[in-house]
């Protein structure tokens, strides 16, 4: 009997020492070479919508959980106040259209007054120059004792005449110039007036096609608050759409553990709804910072009061796209095995060394 307990003991220190053996040569061989954690979840783009316009929900075309692709009809808000103002908006700019043609119009109508106007002082000019010129002559002439006095005093009124029919023209003319300057600064006014209700025409039609909301992105329809009937305003939260299709992990490491990582490390993953399969992904970046920086309230370690507490870095895995990963949900909880035996390709082409430095 005595025998048979030393020979168990025996048995069961051999068994001890073996495991140990295996274990410690495992983790020799391999094991230390990775960096495990299980504070690691599914991560994807989610977009949340809500819409740029307010109103009542008129229909509710998708369903919570339902595929979507870009472009799809997600809902649509009661139509009929936008398409009213749309209305509105197209008649300003009617009005706006038609007051600007009546003073291109008018400005093309003061344009022929002013040739006009200028080919009269040119024919007074002319009118004048003659009088004077026959004036001069009778002038001349009366000194002689060649012509009569009447002859020089009819002479003398028409060159009156005719210089006031030049001054009256020319002020014709400055008057149209000036009057065709108001025309331009009057159409200047209703470019403006017909530009400002152009867009705002826009801005109408812009408003009314945004009561339909469509699919930014494929994905799946999640948290839907949206109900018909409703009235939403502006950023209002609608729903969510989640690219399933294109997820990562975050896996949250202790700051002693990221030395040797680098982009492009193998990584298994082993996600805890689907124990039995393993994915094998690759590390894609590491944050520039701990979690704590990012988050609401930093920590100030400044205080007198002051306890160590190990961070947490996030590092972010690529996950191959491909039909046994379709089913990576973001929020999943995931279990990380970084391989670290890959060295970083950067750190090896550096000549950080001085023999390597020398043969540089």
């Amino acid at each position: 009997m005595l025998q048979s307990k030393k020979t168990k003991a025996l048995i069961a220190g051999a068994l001890v020492a073996s495991g140990a053996i295996i274990g410690g040569g495992y983790w020799l061989i391999e094991g230390r070479y990775f960096e495990k954690t299980d504070n690691a979840y599914v991560h994807s783009e989610i977009t949340r919508l809500s819409p740029k316009v307010s109103g009542y929900v008129a229909a509710v075309e998708v369903h919570d959980n339902q595929a979507v692709k870009a472009g799809d009809v997600l809902l649509r808000l009661d139509t009929r106040d936008y398409e009213a103002t749309a209305k509105k908006a197209e008649a300003a700019v009617q009005v706006a259209q038609a007051n600007l043609e009546i003073v291109q119009a008018q400005i093309k109508m003061q344009d022929a007054m002013i040739q006009s106007a200028r080919s009269q002082v040119e024919a007074e000019t002319v009118e004048h120059d003659h009088s004077l010129k026959d004036f001069e002559r009778s002038k001349d002439l009366v000194k002689r004792s060649a012509a009569s006095r009447r002859t020089y005093d009819n002479d003398k009124a028409s060159v009156q005449r005719t210089r006031a029919e030049l001054h009256t023209a020319q002020a014709s003319l400055l008057a149209a110039e000036r009057n065709l300057d108001v025309l331009s600064a009057q159409q200047h006014e209703a470019q403006a007036e017909y530009n400002r209700a152009r867009a705002s025409f826009e801005l109408a039609k812009l408003d009314l096609e945004n009561t339909v909301i469509r699919a930014p992105i494929d994905g799946i329809v999640g948290n839907r608050a949206v109900r018909q009937g409703q009235f939403v305003g502006v950023g209002t939260p609608l729903l969510a759409i989640v690219p399933v299709q294109n997820v990562w992990v975050e896996a949250n490491f202790k700051e002693t553990q990221i030395e040797k990582m680098h982009n492009g490390q193998k990584v298994s993953l082993k996600v805890d709804a689907y124990p039995d399969a393993e994915i094998i992904g690759e590390v894609e970046s590491i944050a520039p910072a701990s979690g704590a920086q990012f988050s609401l309230l930093p920590p100030e370690n400044a205080s007198g009061n002051f306890t160590k507490i190990v961070q947490r870095i996030p590092v972010r895995i690529k996950v191959p796209l491909n039909s046994e990963n379709a089913q990576l949900l973001p929020g999943m909880s995931v279990e990380v095995a970084v391989d670290t035996r890959m060295p970083d390709p950067v750190v090896a082409q550096e000549p950080n060394t001085p023999a390597l430095a020398a043969a540089h």
